[in-house]
């Protein structure tokens, strides 16, 4: 940067033009209540109170624990709003999201008739084929709405190699023909690093060009990382800010942070439920609301998240007290106990 005795007056004038005075907020320009995007998760909607549009959302989850799952979710929800949703998957297989969104309604009409739950991965093989599957899935074909089909653009990686740059090339392209509402990005670390620099600093780079994007174009960007595994020393129900596998810039720069992990010490009534901690541990602009964990469940019957779950205060890093119904936030208008039993904290 140039010291100010070296700078010409004209660069000195166009400087200070760069500082605005005080006057209309962001709030006052807006004529009527701003329309936050949902993600489709009860609980999340309940503790963000939705997606707005400089927000940088970061959500993170170790391997297998359902990333691509929750980002199709998304993608989903937004898409059936109405709002025009860009969805990078990066880790995909071709096809694959159209799958995942398409699969739990099939499951709920198989459950419906059928009274017994449609395994994912049997489904894909075709193993029930011969059980009048074909028909099912052609019914829900039909029955798909077209703002889902109108709504929602997906890019899959066709190359082993995708930079960050490809990405944005990519958005810029896509936004100049379309108004897009959100971007979802599964994930972080799918995209190719440099190497003549190291890996932090290349996925720092990375993240502050995502930050940057959506801030500077005011369109939310929902981007999914990886969690380190957890060593024999680390006991968190929940993935903690510092755990996330890469620069610690992931976090600083979002908005919001969100962390799953399953829930193996809740016991379920039914067989069918897969109960899942979530936590918002950081919001800009509720900072008090990173004390809660969620606890919720999915239901493989009908490929969703229930709406009801439970509330948990977070004593440490491996402790959390169930809040009392007396003492619940304004917004947990869906927490309930559920029939959840666990072995952390009381119920």
């Amino acid at each position: 940067m140039t010291k100010f005795e070296d700078m010409k007056i004209e660069d000195i004038y166009d400087t200070a033009r760069l500082f605005k005075p005080m006057g209309e907020t962001y709030r006052d320009t807006i004529q009527m209540p701003m329309e936050a995007i949902n993600t489709g998760i009860i609980p999340l909607d309940e503790a963000l109170q939705g997606i707005m549009p400089n927000d940088f959302v970061v959500v993170g989850a170790t391997t297998g624990a359902g990333k691509t799952a929750l980002a199709s979710k998304i993608a989903k929800t937004a898409a059936l709003e109405g709002k025009k949703v860009a969805l990078f998957a990066l880790e995909a297989y071709e096809g694959e999201i159209s799958d995942r969104i398409k699969f739990p309604r099939i499951a709920t009409r198989w459950f419906k008739e059928k009274g017994f739950p449609l395994e994912y991965k049997k489904w894909k093989r075709g193993v029930y084929n011969e059980m009048g599957l074909p028909e099912i899935e052609q019914e829900v074909i039909k029955e798909t709405p077209e703002l889902l089909k109108e709504n929602l653009l997906i890019r899959y990686r066709t190359s082993s190699e995708y930079s960050v740059e490809d990405f944005l090339h990519e958005i810029e392209c896509l936004t100049y023909k379309e108004k897009i509402d959100l971007i979802v990005v599964d994930h972080l670390h799918y995209f190719s690093l440099p190497d003549d620099v190291s890996e932090n600093k290349a996925i720092k780079k990375i993240v502050n060009k995502l930050r940057d994007y959506g801030l500077l174009q005011e369109i939310p960007i929902v981007l999914f990382a990886h969690m380190r595994k957890k060593s024999y020393a680390t006991k968190t129900v929940v993935p903690a800010l510092d755990e996330f596998h890469g620069s610690s810039e992931i976090t600083k720069n979002a908005t919001q942070v969100i962390t799953f992990a399953p829930a193996y010490e809740i016991k379920m009534p039914t067989t069918y439920q897969y109960p899942t901690y979530i936590q918002v541990g950081k919001d800009r602009f509720n900072g008090g609301i990173k004390r809660y964990v969620m606890c919720t469940s999915f239901d493989i019957r009908k490929g969703e998240y229930e709406e009801d779950y439970i509330l948990f205060n977070q004593k440490g890093n491996d402790e959390i007290e169930r809040v009392d119904d007396s003492k619940l936030p304004e917004w947990a208008t869906h927490a309930k106990r559920a029939g959840y039993q666990t072995s952390l904290g009381s119920v």
